[in-house]
């Protein structure tokens, strides 16, 4: 997201000469404070990113997509939809088509929610984070879907019955390089034919919650990376060392030149330094064969011990493989 180049909380009044590319709007705005910019009517053309976080309440989302409408040239939208009001299920929300938007990031754990009003609206958007409990059986028209260009598709959604592969498999297949979602909630056979049939994907990334295992990423995505050899890029939580080690021998084969471990949740004593260890073991083993293998991240909250990292960058200098470690909060 492009940086702001002045005060990203603008006030309604204020003069449109200040109006910037990028507003990142105040969070919870009131509907008043949404519809005083959107009353700048052709000014707007100058605003190509909005960044919101508002209520599930209709007239803030009335006025959210009316505001949408009016940056007739916006090409980057994020939507965080929050509260625990109730919509009447016959509220009627509209969006004009948005041309220009590239990137849309949607989150929202209400049914039937502005996605879909969005989603049909934005017929050459390339990269889209979608957590949603909204359903996707009647986004747009045939027409409208078969112009996206997906390179990027996060589908966080823990309602997997909310599938949108079929989507994606009519627009982008032949577009998409990066996939990112649970494989705790999303069943593998919804990522599978994504997975396989996408010629030029390059990096997957799953995430996992707290109180999750990564026992479904073990048993039914290995498998899959087996039988995907174009991947480039793995990127994955260490917390249960099985899945690694599960994940490494299943890519021994492949393309692989970066993977990307990380825990969000992880303490030093629970899983950073016997993550560490274990990787250690892994690449000084005879039988380590990723010979593709270019680049190692860890990212974790707190630095590893010293010998943790000592013996994890002598490991990696013997497989001349670069190693990056990160603070989460660096990222």
């Amino acid at each position: 997201m492009p940086p702001a180049t002045g005060d990203a909380a603008l006030q309604p009044q204020t003069e449109l000469r200040h109006i910037i590319a990028y507003i990142g709007l105040p969070e919870y705005p009131t509907e008043p404070y949404l519809l005083q910019f959107t009353s700048h009517g052709p000014r707007l053309l100058i605003v190509t990113t909005l960044d919101f976080v508002i209520r599930n309440e209709a007239p803030i989302i009335h006025a959210t997509l009316r505001l949408c409408s009016a940056c007739s040239n916006l090409r980057d939208l994020s939507i965080i939809v929050r509260g625990t009001g109730r919509r009447s299920s016959t509220s009627d929300f509209s969006c004009s088509v948005l041309p220009r938007v590239r990137r849309l990031v949607f989150i929202s754990h209400f049914q039937k929610d502005l996605a879909l009003p969005l989603l049909s609206n934005v017929p050459n958007l390339e990269d889209l984070t979608l957590n949603t409990e909204g359903h996707f059986d009647d986004i747009g028209t045939e027409s409208t879907l078969a112009t996206w260009k997906l390179r990027r598709l996060s589908f966080l959604s823990r309602r997997p019955e909310y599938d949108c592969t079929p989507l994606v498999l009519q627009s982008s297949v032949e577009s998409l390089r990066e996939l990112e979602f649970y494989p705790a909630h999303v069943p593998i056979e919804l990522m599978q034919p994504l997975i396989l049939m996408a010629p030029n994907l390059r990096t997957v990334k799953t995430v996992t919650f707290q109180d999750e295992s990564s026992l479904d990423f073990s048993s039914r995505l290995v498998p899959l990376l087996s039988a995907c050899r174009r991947l480039t890029t793995l990127s994955m939580e260490y917390r249960e060392l099985h899945a690694l080690s599960e994940a490494l021998a299943a890519l021994t084969h492949s393309r692989i030149r970066h993977l990307d471990l990380r825990c969000e949740y992880a303490s030093i004593r629970d899983y950073l330094d016997p993550g560490m260890f274990h990787l250690v073991t892994e690449l000084s083993s005879p039988a380590f064969a990723i010979t593709s293998l270019q680049r190692v991240t860890f990212a974790q909250y707190d630095p590893p011990s010293l010998t943790a990292r000592r013996a994890l960058e002598r490991a990696c200098q013997r497989r001349r493989i670069a190693l990056d470690l990160h603070r989460i909060h660096d990222l």
